[in-house]
């Protein structure tokens, strides 16, 4: 079983890191686009401040389940310096579930609202508003496997 959720975390991560190659750049080169038009040419093509703030939240989503395996993605230390390696290994597991909770109600939630906004179509672009909403439930299913790994292994997983 921790094979496979291996497996899975490693494949997932390869996935977050592959379309992250394609966005940051995308958002560099958006951004740069807007700041150039607007302030040597007077004039910005109107589609850009909405397709990079949907790129950013992309991005931020994405990251964040990049941020997760690699150990950078926020959390407390200082506990960890008060107990003994037996508790913080069980506060781990705990946090773990408590997080694995709180993702499948971004999953489950963010696929709702996702679903809700299919028919609501973006001001200046000719897309549906379900696409920039998924990113939440997307990163939510990204960052599972990495939270299931640390619940069910004796040590902390890194990729």
């Amino acid at each position: 079983m921790s094979q496979l959720l291996f497996k899975l975390d490693q494949f997932t991560s390869q996935i977050s890191k592959g379309i992250l190659i394609i966005t940051v750049p995308s958002l560099v080169i958006l951004v740069f686009t807007s700041v150039l038009g607007r302030f040597v040419f007077s004039a910005t093509p109107h589609f850009i401040e909405e397709t990079s703030r949907y790129f950013l939240i992309w991005t931020g989503a994405l990251g964040a389940s990049v941020a997760v395996r690699t150990g950078d993605f926020i959390h407390v230390e200082a506990f960890q310096k008060l107990f003994s390696p037996k508790v913080n290994s069980i506060l781990e597991r705990t946090s773990s579930l408590i997080v694995i909770l709180f993702l499948l109600f971004l999953f489950i939630g963010g696929l709702g609202v996702s679903w809700q906004q299919k028919s609501q179509m973006a001001a200046t672009l000719p897309i549906s508003m379900m696409w920039p909403t998924l990113a939440i439930p997307v990163s939510a299913v990204l960052m599972l496997p990495h939270y299931l790994l640390v619940l069910l292994s004796k040590k902390e997983v890194k990729s």
